[in-house]
């Protein structure tokens, strides 16, 4: 516009161009306006004004800072700087500038709350609480300053001071959480803890994840002593940080101590993951899941805790006896180990490692614990049945014998101290003790293995044979394979003349006892009874290496089947050398005796097999053949005769005792023990023929017919001599026809007597 050159003018314009809203223009052509009038305090603080408008905050406070120092009377100057410093937050500037603007009279009531607030954001806070007191003075309601007094006086740790100021705040504000905290704060620094409660309380449950908060809470409960709203307030705060150890373990602690064992379960699992090698937490934990019951709970915790203290003995050994009463022996060795390796001296420990180590069938590492634990205190029981059972087995039986009798003699009937006791006898060759005992352990206890084997073995060796099986297939149903007993009730199976039985036990050792020759030969004689001599022969070929007594008793036998009995007596021969006791043995080499009629070694070989073998019958019958070749018809009646007492279907018994009595002119007893003998066995092709003869020879010729051909009729193969007999009746009767008839009839079946064929010739 155009340029006036009196001031009124510019005056005019400069408004001019503020109504028309151009207050760049106005601002500049007031600054004109001043410097032609050089001095107008209106004009110098509407520039300030105007640039205010225009926003030009650092501008407006030049200007204003320019006037104060030009126009120093005029306070408004002075209350607008001071306030443009504190928007600017110049909390340095605005300090100088209000104190010169309170100097005046008329100076604005609130400059003395930015004095105080300037003289907070610039540290000197003890002039900002002086302050804040005149304006409370002024004005007790000003809620600001009642607000920022008392937290200037809280933050000073004036808590006296802060107390009735937040008080006062907290009425004319309602709910306020930093002043509810501040004031609950101060009360507890104070001491007045009962008096913190409530505003702590309502500061709480306004925000309930301030830990500080809740930490002076906690202190209150605490110093109050009140544990059920301190549990609560721990609860809170553990849930607020799952790292705090601290709490959580005195959360712990107060559970436990108001008997909430469950309660303190969770929170003591949750501290010991924070720090697992706090032991006394981990050992706690233990103890309540033991009283709960919770094994598994409480080794773990066991556990932990040892990885953590490995050289803590008594924790080892805690866990030592748990995998012991778990009947974990296996885990339960390295903690017993350990335990006694840190205190030699622990009785129990010595005991339960010694019992480990049995049950590991380790027993002669086990003496020297247990011995240590009985030399301790003898009148232990189980100390010395533990001690005994070690001794036992590492075969000291008299020594266990001697340690087991004084629990045996208290009379109290301990079944594990018997059975010791009964195999200790039977081990020290006391049969009739072991049996008694053992007999009344196996009635309480059927699992004891040991002991129907030593039953089964004190049985076999009286020969009582079918009470040895049953003793020892009880042994080997609880104890599994054990190749000796096997091989023994195989035997007593044989013995009591169950075949097939004793052929799968054989079996089932010569597959799992390789090494056991008395298998193979066993199963030899089973083929040789089935008439498969080579069937026989190839289980020998495992043997062939080896070839010990039972490979010669074997190889003898199959040789005497195939009849070729010089083999078979060389054979018979190297198995007496290896096996002089074996019943088989003596009985193969008197059977060759008898071959080479050296009756009376026969005799003695056959005397001696029954002594192992007393109730054989092939045994008796070929002690009698023994007998009767040596002319001794008495002893070897008497055999027969036994023979039929205890198998009345002996055929060869009748066949022999008969014979014996025709020889000796007997023919009437001859012919009455035949009879028996017919009435016994049924169908005996050999005794209707020795009966044919000895009617024949008593001159009952009908008699005689009638027994030749019932004996033809059962084989006519093998008795086809009969026709021949009653051939020759008839013929001696003049009865030509008939006599021809059986001759005819003998060679039709295959009889070859020339005799016979030339009176054939002769008759008509």
């Amino acid at each position: 516009g155009k340029n006036p050159a009196n001031a009124k003018n510019v005056e005019l314009l400069a408004i001019a161009y503020e109504k028309n809203n151009q207050l760049d223009l106005a601002v500049n052509t007031f600054k004109k306006y001043l410097t032609l009038v050089k001095r107008n305090s209106d004009c110098a603080f509407h520039i300030g004004e105007l640039l205010e408008k225009l926003k030009d905050t650092q501008s407006a406070i030049a200007q204003y800072q320019s006037n104060t120092l030009v126009y120093l009377n005029d306070y408004r100057n002075f209350d607008r700087l001071a306030r443009l410093y504190m928007e600017s937050r110049n909390y340095k500037s605005a300090l100088v500038v209000i104190s010169k603007a309170l100097q005046f009279k008329n100076a604005s009531e609130d400059l003395r709350s930015m004095l105080a607030e300037a003289q907070v954001y610039t540290g000197t806070t003890a002039g900002a609480i002086e302050n804040f007191k005149v304006i409370v003075e002024k004005n007790p309601n000003d809620t600001n300053a009642l607000v920022m007094l008392g937290t200037l006086c809280f933050e000073q740790k004036k808590y006296t001071d802060a107390i009735p100021v937040l008080k006062k705040a907290i009425n004319l504000t309602g709910a306020n959480f930093d002043l509810y905290k501040m004031l609950g704060e101060a009360l507890f620094k104070t001491a007045d803890y009962s008096s913190a409660i409530d505003p702590l309380t309502r500061a709480h449950n306004i925000k309930k994840n301030d830990a500080s908060l809740i930490k002076n809470l906690a202190g209150c409960y605490r110093e109050l002593k009140d544990t059920k709203n301190l549990i609560q307030v721990l609860y809170d705060w553990v849930s607020l940080d799952k790292t705090n150890f601290a709490q959580r373990k005195e959360l712990a602690e107060l559970l436990l101590a108001n008997s909430k064992e469950n309660d303190a379960i969770s929170v003591l699992e949750d501290a010991v993951k924070i720090r697992k090698c706090e032991i006394s937490m981990q050992l706690k934990l233990a103890e309540i899941y033991e009283k709960n019951g919770n094994k598994e709970k409480w080794i773990a915790h066991l556990q932990d805790a040892l990885v953590c203290a490995p050289k803590n003995v008594d924790i080892t050994f805690k866990i030592a006896k748990y995998f012991v009463s778990q009947n974990d022996l296996k885990k339960a060795d390295p903690y017993l180990r350990k335990t006694i390796l840190a205190s030699p001296a622990n009785i129990e420990a010595n005991y339960l490692l010694g019992v480990t180590l049995n049950a590991a069938g380790k027993y002669s590492e086990a003496i020297p614990y247990l011995s240590k634990a009985f030399t301790s205190d003898k009148e232990n029981r189980n100390y010395r049945i533990a001690l005994s059972e070690a001794q036992y087995k590492t075969g000291k039986a008299a020594a266990a014998l001697s340690s087991i009798m004084p629990v045996i003699r208290s009379g109290d009937g301990n079944a594990v101290a018997l059975k010791i006791a009964g195999l200790c006898y039977y081990s020290t060759g006391k049969p009739d003790s072991a049996k008694a005992i053992l007999q009344n352990v196996i009635r309480s206890d059927k699992n004891c293995g040991d002991c129907f084997a030593a039953l089964g073995d004190i049985a076999f060796s009286e020969s009582n044979f079918k009470d040895a099986s049953d003793y020892f297939q009880n042994s080997l149903n609880i104890n599994g394979y054990n190749g000796k007993f096997a091989v023994k009730l195989a035997q007593s199976y044989n013995l009591i003349g169950k075949y097939e039985d004793a052929k799968k036990i054989f079996e089932m050792v010569y597959v799992k006892s390789p090494q056991n020759s008395e298998a193979m030969y066993r199963l030899a004689t089973y083929q040789l009874k089935d008439n498969k001599p080579v069937e026989a022969r190839k289980l020998l070929t495992r043997y062939t290496g080896i070839k010990n007594g039972w490979y010669y008793l074997a190889d003898a036998e199959i040789n005497e089947a195939e009849n070729k009995d010089n083999l078979a007596a060389v054979s018979y021969a190297k198995a007496l050398k290896l096996l002089p006791d074996v019943p088989e043995v003596l009985a193969g080499n008197g059977r060759m005796c008898l071959v080479k009629k050296r009756f009376n070694d026969a005799i003695m070989y056959f005397g001696q097999a029954m002594g192992g073998d007393p109730d054989n019958i092939r045994l008796m019958l070929d002690l009698g053949k023994a007998y009767d070749g040596a002319n001794e018809s008495a002893n070897a009646s008497g055999m027969y005769e036994e023979v039929i007492r205890r198998q009345p279907d002996a055929v060869e018994a009748y066949y022999y005792l008969a014979k014996i009595l025709s020889k000796n002119k007997d023919h009437p007893k001859a012919i009455q023990v035949l009879k028996n003998g017919i009435r016994n066995t049924k169908n005996s092709y050999s005794l209707y023929f020795a009966l044919g003869h000895e009617y024949r020879l008593s001159q009952m010729y009908d008699d005689a017919i009638d027994a030749y051909l019932r004996a033809v009729k059962i084989d006519e193969v093998k008795c086809r001599d009969s026709y021949k007999f009653v051939g020759n009746i008839y013929y001696t009767r003049k009865d030509e026809k008939k006599a021809k008839k059986y001759y005819e009839m003998y060679i039709n079946a295959g009889g070859n007597d020339p005799k016979i064929s030339q009176l054939l010739k002769k008759l008509p």
